[in-house]
């Protein structure tokens, strides 16, 4: 349930680079744990918590690289 949460949430701007990431590990702890027990629910939880906090999570990073690369490169035509 937690990658399910932090999943979600991660779609407020600014959070999905934090919450996104740990929604993608919960997710991965979460359906492993699944596959060990599977009398447990939450397998769709664990599921969405890593396709959506990889989504929004890594997007995030991505982002950031790119605009850290465009400052980099349009930096220096401000003469």
């Amino acid at each position: 349930m937690a990658a399910y949460y932090l999943a979600v949430f991660s779609l407020i701007p600014g959070l999905g680079l934090f919450l996104g990431i740990a929604a993608f590990f919960y997710g991965l702890s979460g359906l492993r744990y699944y596959n060990e027990h599977p009398e447990v629910h939450g397998r769709t939880h664990s599921l969405v918590g890593i396709i959506l906090g990889g989504l929004t999570g890594w997007g995030s990073v991505i982002a950031i690289i790119v605009l850290i690369i465009k400052f980099i490169i349009y930096s220096g035509r401000l003469d």
